[in-house]
């Protein structure tokens, strides 16, 4: 029954895809719609609305959808195989956004894109495809441990860590939106408690709802409740401020890395796995990492050579204010180059002397023009 997981998971990944890209199209719809100078008018004009609209439907897709696609799939394979299957979402959004979004290709984007989707496959073949059967007393001992409770802390520091620094970066930063993507898929790929919750309604469906009269059950649905949805903020708020391209593959890498991590930390998935399978899935998992730091620094990268832009053409700009070059590299005679200077001294303002010359002039024909304007100013 895995294969059916599978296809369900690849039907949530798509939703995922979706609804990103949506998230994405009802910002700049609505940037359009803000770039209107009246306010009545933006309220009114139909791309402020249309983005309106679509934020509301990406919501639905990827809050709703999406979820259900996957806690449905949990419930046919393990974690650890279910997890990678987000890779369809990088390949679909590479795909799609240069048409649906008119972002760009980069190499470095094309590079981490294909270096994820791999590493994705590539767990999927070599992760644990068996799924196990759980009983509430075995969710119970495996989730209430101190393995489990140093793992949570490390999350919660690594979680407030990102939250504290994006909170530092303007918005549209590289380094901001880097780390919002990061966050929001590692929240989203710790889906144990998804996990865990699914086998508990499996176990009630077997046992009985008394399962269900346990104080267990209602912390994993808790749990699942607060990873499922707490990546959304984090999530929306970089597709706001980033391109489709970025934000997609830094999403669904972390997912698949946190998704991976718990299922074989939290839940055991590699317990009785050999140690070439574990060493093929730590691979695996490194070449998806390499992939996030090929568009880490990339991104970096490209947003250097966009500030550098930036400098060369203010330079520019303020270069030709100044006026072109003649033929011996000096400023041609122009209004910017003539300095006029009021010498006042004792005498009545009608009788004010008003010097005018040259800035490209050489010292002593500066002279001789102040004193030419010196005299014609006596004469009169």
């Amino acid at each position: 029954m895995w294969g059916f997981g599978v296809f369900l998971a690849v039907l949530a990944s798509l939703c995922g895809t979706s609804g990103k890209q949506l998230f994405r199209y009802a910002e700049l719809k609505r940037l359009e719609g803000v770039a209107l100078e009246d306010v009545d008018i933006q309220k009114s004009n139909w791309k402020f609305k249309l983005g309106k609209m679509t934020r509301l439907l990406g919501l639905i897709i990827i809050a709703i959808c999406g979820p259900l696609l996957d806690m449905a799939s949990y419930g046919f394979a393990a974690q650890s195989m279910i997890a990678p299957f987000a890779g369809t979402d990088i390949v679909a959004n590479m795909l799609l956004a240069p048409f649906t979004l008119n972002e760009k290709w980069t190499r470095t984007r094309v590079g981490g894109a294909i270096f994820v989707a791999t590493g994705t496959i590539m767990t999927a073949f070599f992760g644990p495809q068996e799924d196990q059967a759980y009983s509430r007393d075995k969710i119970e001992e495996i989730l209430f441990s101190w393995r489990v409770l140093i793992y949570l802390i490390c999350i919660a520091a690594f979680v407030s860590g990102n939250i504290v620094f994006y909170r530092r970066r303007p918005p549209g930063d590289t380094l901001r939106g880097l780390s919002l993507g990061i966050l929001s898929g590692t929240l989203a790929g710790n889906m144990f408690c998804v996990k865990a919750t699914v086998e508990l309604i499996k176990a009630a469906a077997r046992d009985g709802i008394e399962v269900w009269a346990h104080w267990v059950p209602w912390v994993c649905l808790v749990g699942a409740a607060l990873f499922a949805l707490s990546n959304l903020k984090f999530m929306e708020q970089g597709m706001r401020e980033q391109e489709a391209l970025l934000m997609g593959t830094l999403y669904e890498g972390s997912l698949v890395l946190s998704g991976c991590a718990s299922g074989s930390i939290v839940l055991q998935e590699l317990e009785h796995r050999t140690s070439r399978e574990i060493s093929l899935a730590l691979v695996s998992m490194a070449v998806i990492f390499t992939g996030i730091c090929i568009l880490w620094f990339g991104e970096l990268k490209l947003a250097a050579s966009k500030a550098s832009d930036d400098v060369k053409a203010d330079d520019s700009s303020v270069a030709s204010t100044l006026g072109k070059s003649g033929p011996d590299g000096q400023a041609q005679d122009s209004p910017a180059a003539l300095t006029t200077v009021v010498v006042q001294d004792d005498t009545p303002a009608s009788e004010t002397a008003v010097v005018a010359f040259d800035n490209t002039s050489e010292p002593g024909e500066v002279s001789e023009n102040a004193a030419v304007n010196a005299e014609a100013n006596e004469l009169k």
